[in-house]
């Protein structure tokens, strides 16, 4: 439901409103969802180049027990990176290697897949 209400409002850039949402999300007690919801609603927000909530998002998912999957640093480092937001794609790219322990290759591989296209993965 919150995602389906941030994109309409994102969409008619009510920006106010969007933060509205967001906050009331976060203080939702018991808040209910799965790692896709994330996904979706971190693409929502990469879409409308809303980078603080971006971020904030991405820190209050894992606050509350929402581990990352390589989706959510997929869909990240190729957001903040198509958009020019390098600081913050390297913050999270420490954090994926930190995550698994291995190379990116998973991102880089999606990379070389939507290279070009300006769709996020």
């Amino acid at each position: 439901m919150y995602t389906d209400m941030i994109t309409v409002m994102a969409d008619n850039s009510l920006m106010e409103e969007v933060n509205y949402l967001y906050s009331a999300m976060k203080s939702e007690k018991g808040l209910m969802a799965e790692i896709e919801w994330f996904n979706t609603l971190l693409t929502i927000l990469l879409n409308h180049k809303l980078f603080d909530l971006v971020m904030d998002c991405y820190a209050f998912m894992q606050s509350i027990g929402y581990e990352p999957d390589r989706s959510s640093f997929r869909i990240l480092v190729l957001g903040l990176e198509s958009n020019g937001e390098m600081g913050l794609s390297a913050i999270v790219r420490q954090d994926a290697d930190e995550y698994y322990g291995e190379s990116l290759e998973f991102i880089e591989e999606d990379e070389e897949i939507s290279s070009g296209t300006g769709v996020l993965v």
